[in-house]
């Protein structure tokens, strides 16, 4: 029979297929993306019908409801991408208790967890995102404790304090926020300086850096919000300088300048305020021309164009501040 003899070909071919649709969620290519992952999907749902006592190939499955829960959350899609990741963590749990001492399907578990979380708190169910995050935390927090501490466990156990900052931001909790994204930033500067090729661990640094910019600025404790803000900048502009085109850092890039904005505005510093605004802008517009359909990057430029419409009327300039917010308007109005 030809499939058994082929197995671990076809495994290998799953594999292919899962490696291929993460690449293209990372240009940005969801629709392909989507296609790969359902492939990988497939393939591993067949061998997990074929073989289901073992470990591995539950494991792949897992791996495989994992990667496209993510993808369907980032379109949006949350009711599917929660059952995408309760298939995982129920495939992962069952992994877990007959091979308790694998700590790599423990760490999966806890980020999967993670990423339940993630979607219920995109759709406002905050409670749960909690009870999710806890579990995930209690998870990673033991695998940390074990020495040497692994970097991805490490990684991924700042990667949640960051968001259980994001989520106690969300409900008010402010002082709280900031200090689990201090402690998320701590360990992301180890990562950084004990690994300083691994892009990732620049991303996730610079992300935190902006999201404790943001709070500091809700906090109104401006010089603190224009340190971390700036420290999000050097590392969002390297990784543009490094690889331009990459929708995602441009993104990430354009909102740093957005925000540094913001704050500037806020200590009456109009002129370096205009000059981030202008950055943001050139950048979302630049997007926008890219991906003229994406909703994220239209939203941007016309909030952009609105605090520039602002600047411009704090300064005198009327004529300017008209044509921005018509811009925006324009906008905004293929968006509703």
């Amino acid at each position: 029979e030809r499939f058994p003899a082929t197995v671990r070909h076809y495994r290998d071919l799953g594999t292919t297929h899962n490696n291929y649709g993460i690449q293209l969620k990372e240009q940005g290519k969801y629709d392909q993306a989507i296609r790969q992952y359902e492939e990988a999907l497939r393939i591993r749902q067949e061998i997990t019908r074929r073989f289901p006592e073992d470990g591995d190939y539950l494991l792949d499955l897992a791996v495989a409801h994992n990667n496209l829960g993510g993808l369907l959350e980032d379109l949006e899609q949350y009711e599917t991408s929660r059952q995408q990741f309760e298939q995982a963590i129920a495939m992962l749990r069952d992994v877990t208790q007959r091979f308790p001492e694998v700590s790599e399907v423990r760490l999966l578990l806890a980020r999967t967890y993670h990423n339940l979380g993630d979607s219920l708190f995109k759709t406002g169910d905050r409670q749960k995102c909690a009870e999710e995050f806890e579990k995930a935390r209690s998870i990673l927090t033991d695998l940390a404790s074990q020495e040497p501490s692994p970097p991805q466990v490490r990684r991924a156990l700042a990667s949640l304090i960051a968001d259980i900052g994001t989520l106690l931001s969300r409900t008010g909790q402010l002082q709280e926020a900031s200090r689990e994204y201090e402690s998320a930033s701590e360990i992301q500067t180890r990562l950084v300086q004990e690994f300083p090729a691994m892009l990732g661990y620049r991303v996730e640094l610079a992300r935190t850096h902006n999201n404790l910019g943001k709070l500091f600025h809700t906090l109104q404790q401006f010089d603190d919000a224009l340190v971390s803000l700036q420290q999000a900048l050097q590392f969002r502009q390297a990784l543009v300088d490094q690889f331009p085109g990459i929708p995602l850092y441009d993104h990430d890039l354009g909102r740093t300048h957005y925000n540094l904005g913001l704050v500037l505005g806020s200590q009456s510093k109009l002129d370096e305020a205009r000059h981030h605004f202008e950055q943001a802008h050139q950048i979302q517009a630049d997007l926008v021309d890219r991906f003229e359909n994406d909703s994220t990057y239209l939203q941007d430029l016309a909030v952009t164009l609105t605090m520039l419409g602002s600047v411009d009327s704090a300064q005198n300039d009327p004529a300017s501040a008209i044509s921005d917010l018509q811009q925006a308007l324009a906008i905004q109005r293929r968006l509703v």
